[in-house]
């Protein structure tokens, strides 16, 4: 299914909330606040490994075009004050698209969930790693005993 979410509000939300928002009189229904604060901040920190192997290193596939990869890079912290007291802003460039980074944001947030729900990637990566061959079901009907 789809969950609704919001993102920008407020600094500092971890990537995926613990438990979401409850509908309320205004709501329909539950709405999850995933942190886009964080998830940049990850992002910007793998996209700085120089390492070509190891862990959280990121990984595109050939044919993303110089445009993809000025949008993942679209945006930047800003520290700005508000009343005296400084905060850390991503703020996008000018005439920048950021669909990529949005994107690949968004599709960390998504990882979140599910490992909030219960997935463990350890699992998975074994599971499609190491498959061991299905035993074929054999069923007897009634009328082919005579065969």
């Amino acid at each position: 299914g789809c969950l609704p979410f919001h993102s920008n509000w407020p600094v500092g939300m971890p990537p995926w909330p613990r438990k979401p928002i409850r509908p309320g009189r205004t709501r329909a229904t539950a709405v999850y606040i995933i942190g886009t604060e964080a998830l940049k901040d990850a992002l910007a920190a793998r996209l700085r490994i120089e390492d070509r192997e190891g862990p959280g290193v990121c990984h595109f596939p050939i044919g993303r075009g110089l445009d993809w990869y000025e949008g993942l890079t679209s945006e930047r912290p800003i520290r700005r004050y508000h009343k005296g007291v400084a905060t850390r802003v991503w703020t996008k460039t000018a005439n920048a698209r950021n669909e990529p980074l949005d994107c690949r944001c968004l599709a960390q947030a998504a990882l979140e969930g599910l490992k909030a729900s219960g997935l463990r990637l350890e699992n998975e990566i074994q599971r499609v790693s190491d498959p061991k061959p299905a035993r074929p079901t054999v069923t007897y009907i009634k009328w082919m005993q005579g065969f």
